[in-house]
């Protein structure tokens, strides 16, 4: 399979797939399947939409930190636990 990530991520996404879960980096996530083991805190380091070079199927996919381990999963992967703070500018 080949991705591609770099197109305009608001590229209709809406119009042709249920709106995907939104996260930011410094989100603090969970896999939300039995993945891991008692449903150890990450933190998500990466945001991405990607397309599928041959079928056209978009994606978000979420990488995140979890126990020293980089995970890069769809972004219906994971449930937010705390959404990160921003400081007022």
């Amino acid at each position: 399979m080949v991705f591609h990530g770099d197109y305009d991520a608001d590229n209709n996404w809406a119009t042709t797939h249920a709106q995907p879960p939104h996260f930011r980096k410094g989100d603090l996530v969970f896999i939300k399947n039995e993945f891991l083991a008692g449903n150890p805190v990450g933190i998500v380091t990466e945001v991405r939409d990607v397309v599928h070079e041959t079928s056209g199927a978009r994606y978000t996919v979420v990488a995140a930190v979890i126990e020293q381990e980089l995970y890069t999963l769809s972004a219906r992967d994971y449930e937010l636990v705390t959404p990160v703070k921003r400081a007022a500018k």
